[in-house]
């Protein structure tokens, strides 16, 4: 994967949860889905990224890793500060709850993620193959799809 040729759920991303394209579909819901959408793609695309390095990578092999970890984690705080209830305080405290410091090492902020989008008609299978879009109630775009 580079930037010439991005992860698939990318596209996926922009498919179930588009940017807001003008201000009567710029609600809350709207840019949550959206950045949330954004955040679990980087997160898919950064784990098949991991999983398909070498044991002893080069240094500088996979740039791109950065810059997902970037991606992922700037929408998932676009996400917690748009659906956050208060003022700063209520952000800081879940942007804090998702570091490794408070323990978040098992893939908290990524159910969170799914959560978030699953409560907004997105189902998180679609854009990270490793959940299950039956575990969901919201409809996959794969739903008609044969295995």
């Amino acid at each position: 994967m580079s930037t010439r040729d991005p992860h698939p759920s990318f596209a996926v991303a922009e498919q179930v949860a588009p940017e807001p394209v003008n201000r009567d579909a710029a609600t809350v819901d709207g840019w949550a889905r959206h950045y949330a959408a954004l955040a679990l793609a980087a997160h898919a695309a950064f784990r098949d990224a991991c999983d398909s390095l070498p044991r002893n990578p080069e240094p500088g092999s996979r740039p791109d890793i950065g810059y997902l970890a970037l991606i992922g984690n700037t929408a998932t705080a676009a996400a917690v500060a748009i659906l956050s209830p208060g003022e700063g305080q209520d952000v800081a405290e879940t942007l804090w709850d998702f570091t490794p410091e408070l323990g978040s090492l098992n893939g908290e902020s990524v159910d969170w993620l799914a959560t978030t989008l699953d409560a907004r008609g997105v189902n998180p299978a679609d854009l990270y193959r490793w959940y299950e879009a039956a575990d969901f109630r919201s409809p996959s775009i794969n739903a008609g799809a044969s295995a």
